[in-house]
């Protein structure tokens, strides 16, 4: 071996060391990162499981909640129906009192409604065909009281029951249907409070 292949011979030796050298690095290197990125794998995993956990205990609630809700409507709306049907009975039964029981209510309400000025009472077809013979002059009598005066017509109105009151061509709506109306959520309060209360 002459000089040249020696030197050939050593450079490709040194060639061949630095070779391994930086094979042996990058395997150790590539390793390294290998652990670090199986490690973030694993934290990812991890987080996502926990995400997953979360959203599904999240969404756990909602339908919970959900439920809760409807059930919590469903109660209202049976208990809802249950009073309008206990008004609709009580105006029911009101309009089907006995004639004596149901005058004696309407002079209740002359006293609460009538003023001190000049007007008219109407009635309905119903309530001027049984009215009692000394009606008129109850009416006349309690708006006299009051320091004024009521002349009952005979034209019929169209209302369940009670009267309309005009005095100078302003109507006061006292039938049984508008006091109702009108006392609806007072008296849905009063039945609430019996049956649930």
């Amino acid at each position: 071996m002459n000089g040249l292949d020696k030197i050939i011979a050593q450079i490709l030796d040194d060639a061949k060391q630095e070779s391994l050298a930086i094979q042996e690095k990058a395997a150790g290197e590539a390793e390294t990162t290998l652990a670090a990125a199986g490690e973030k794998v694993k934290k990812l995993e991890e987080e996502q499981a926990k995400s997953a956990a979360q959203r599904e205990k999240s969404y756990e609630e909602r339908l919970r909640s959900s439920a809760a809700l409807k059930k919590r409507q469903a109660i209202l709306a049976a208990k809802q129906a249950i009073i309008e049907e206990m008004l609709a009975a009580a105006h029911k039964e009101l309009l089907a009192k006995p004639d004596e029981a149901y005058f004696a209510w309407m002079e209740q309400l002359l006293s609460r409604f009538v003023t001190d000025r000049a007007g008219e009472i109407y009635v309905s077809k119903r309530d001027l065909e049984r009215m009692p013979d000394d009606f008129p002059a109850k009416i006349e009598k309690t708006a006299q009281e009051k320091g004024g005066s009521l002349v009952l017509k005979k034209e019929p109105r169209e209302i369940d029951g009670g009267f309309v009151l005009v005095y100078g061509g302003v109507e006061e709506n006292c039938s049984a249907g508008a006091l109702f109306a009108s006392q609806r959520d007072e008296l849905a309060d009063k039945v609430h409070a019996m049956l649930f209360g």
